[in-house]
């Protein structure tokens, strides 16, 4: 099927019968990869290719055997990074297991959207199957200020810096609200004065171009000046050198494409951003938030394509997770014994300069638009008037507006497009806010480290723990237990939407208790409450006012701050990994019954308020 320009799309129906002979498999597997080989723009395979053992959520199969057609199949799939988009029966007979035996195959996984399953026609036992293929989408676009800070004057901001006298712009005697306005004033004429800037157009349906170096420009100009000589004079020579030029020029870009592209591999831990914004470039098919659902809990309701509503019907539903805490007060815990009193944070410039320092240069800015790089190249002389401005902050137990907004993108997760709660928050909040939020939780480690306030437990966001040594240990645990011709029973946790629920009032008692200084409690819970937030990608950003919801997942130091939450949850053998907790035993293998597991997860849902997503697995010697 012909799109536009060279763009095409390949659809191929397929029927396999369940008693095929190998031949006839042997075709269809060669079949899909000759679909794929004609490098059409996108690739369609459907129809009912009956194999009820495959699970696709596992892409896993029942059929032990590497030479089953089942795993042969999945192998034709995986090596051809083909997609499978039926997740639901397709095939319903009397009492016979529902099956997924239709399937709906592509080789870009975003092009297929609002698949619908209806009954089958006639007398045929299969569901009929409605989707819809998007080969092209539309985003809106939209012309945005873009400053470029890897190319700017940092040398020249240096100087211009050096003859700030801070104390008198940053007038201590005033609010840190004030003082936020004077020093963003100063650096903002800094960025325009100093930092190269234009207006863009963002959401444009460009493909990505290869950077050239000046000598590819130069064989380009002159095959250029080449080609119109030859059409002034038609000689034959000219185009010859034409030709030569133009061979030249293809090898040169693929070379440049081949060395750009191993430069993006080499860097891709340090600045994966770039990597991901190269593949994305690669799909004619952009990621944006669907139509939504009016009604999130019925799927009958009508939808909107309106931007502000979506933005509201996002903003309602992110918001409805949070733990809604009642009135009065709240239930208080002993405190811990600290052998050490905790001592007020006084934040000093080098304290400062080495966080700023250690920012990495390739994310991106918050609300406030001061761009990591800016602040990494310029420590040395930003770190007085920030230094300034942290100790305010913690002396008022106060934060600027600005530091309590978050940029929030909706990032499609997986299941139905239309509803809003299949898509996941991701927030960008001011940089320097980000800087003083690590200098709170380093000197709250501190402390808890110095009176061995942690549960030996608790694994990740722990410097010297991280979650392949608890991997490391209990395997070493289980492989003694085996040794010992014992059972493991192990059950798998996932809290859903863990720290989204964080009742922040019981978080601050908690960490009175362990003997926070009062000062650092009044600042987190200044923090805490976020004001409002913008939600991006939607065709324009709203506001939406959070301060009726007593909190936000958008915060970065949520994390941080349930560390000292969930060492008092489980005792007995368990690893904890924040919001994921692994619970085993080591049993005689005489032992053939335990509490059942549908018994456990109600009364952990029971204790915890929480719903919570449980796998319980066995390990004898008979599987190693």
């Amino acid at each position: 099927m012909q799109l536009n320009g060279s763009d095409s799309l390949l659809i191929g129906c397929f029927y396999r019968s369940g008693s095929g002979s190998e031949y006839n498999n042997n075709s269809m597997r060669e079949a899909i990869r000759e679909a794929l080989n004609k490098k059409c723009t996108y690739t369609c395979c459907m129809g009912d290719f009956n194999f009820p053992d495959i699970n696709w959520n596992t892409l896993s199969t029942t059929k032990d055997n590497e030479a089953a057609e089942e795993n042969k199949f999945l192998e034709c799939i995986q090596d051809n990074f083909l997609t499978q988009h039926i997740t639901k029966p397709t095939r319903v007979r009397g009492t016979y297991t529902p099956n997924v035996l239709d399937l709906l195959l592509t080789d870009d996984e975003k092009i297929i959207r609002n698949i619908e399953y209806h009954s089958p026609l006639g007398k045929s036992d299969h569901a009929v199957l409605q989707f819809e293929i998007l080969c092209y989408s539309r985003l809106h676009q939209y012309r945005k200020l873009k400053y470029y800070f890897d190319s700017a004057n940092y040398d020249a901001m240096k100087k211009d810096f050096e003859n700030i006298k801070w104390a008198e712009v940053m007038n201590d005697n005033t609010n840190v609200s004030s003082m936020w306005d004077s020093f963003y004033e100063v650096t903002s004429d800094m960025i325009n004065k100093h930092v190269q800037h234009r207006i863009v157009t963002c959401n444009k349906n460009t493909q990505w171009s290869v950077p050239m170096d000046n000598r590819l420009r130069a064989v380009i100009r002159n095959k250029h000046r080449c080609w119109t000589r030859y059409m002034e004079t038609r000689n034959p020579q000219r185009h010859r050198d034409f030709c030569k030029l133009r061979n030249k020029v293809t090898k040169m870009t693929r070379n440049q494409r081949r060395e750009f592209e191993k430069k993006l591999a080499k860097e891709s831990k340090t600045n994966p951003k770039a990597v991901w914004k190269y593949i994305h470039s690669k799909s004619r098919v952009k990621e944006d938030v669907s139509d939504l659902y009016t009604d999130p809990n019925d799927v009958n309701s009508p939808t909107t394509s309106n931007s502000k509503k979506k933005a509201n019907l996002l903003a309602e539903f992110y918001t409805s997770v949070f733990t809604v805490e009642p009135d009065g007060d709240v239930p208080t815990i002993p405190n811990r014994h600290c052998d050490v009193i905790m001592t007020p944070l006084i934040i000093t410039e080098d304290m400062v300069e080495k966080k700023l320092s250690e920012l990495n240069p390739n994310k991106s800015p918050g609300p406030d638009s001061i761009h990591p790089r800016f602040l990494k190249e310029l420590a040395s002389v930003l770190k007085s008037p920030l230094t300034m401005l942290f100790n305010k902050s913690l002396q008022e137990s106060k934060l600027p507006d600005i530091w309590k907004r978050a940029k929030v993108t909706a990032i499609f997760k997986k299941g139905d497009r239309k509803h809003p709660g299949n898509y996941r928050p991701v927030s960008l909040t001011s940089i320097v806010c980000k800087v003083f939020e690590k200098l709170v939780r380093e000197h709250m480690m501190n402390h808890f480290k110095v009176n061995k306030l942690f549960t030996d437990k608790q694994y990740g966001f722990l410097d010297g723990r991280s979650t392949s040594l608890q991997l490391l240990k209990v395997i070493d645990q289980w492989t003694d237990a085996l040794e010992a011709d014992e059972v493991i029973d192990c059950i798998y946790m996932d809290y859903a939407k863990a720290f989204d629920k964080v009742p922040h009032r019981r978080l601050i008692s908690k960490l009175s208790s362990y003997g926070i200084n009062s000062t650092v409690i009044q600042w987190i819970e200044a923090f805490l409450t976020l004001s409002s937030y913008c939600l991006n990608g939607i065709g324009a950003a709203y506001l939406a006012d959070l301060f009726r919801y007593g909190g936000s997942s958008t915060r970065s130091n949520g994390k941080n701050l349930q560390v000292p939450r969930i060492d008092s949850v489980l005792y007995g053998n368990h690893s904890i990994r924040f919001h994921g907790t692994k619970i085993w035993a080591a049993m005689p293998d005489s032992c053939k019954s335990a509490t059942s597991l549908v018994n456990f997860k109600a009364g952990l849902k029971s204790f915890t308020g929480i719903q919570c997503k449980c796998r319980a697995c066995k390990f004898t010697n008979n599987v190693f």
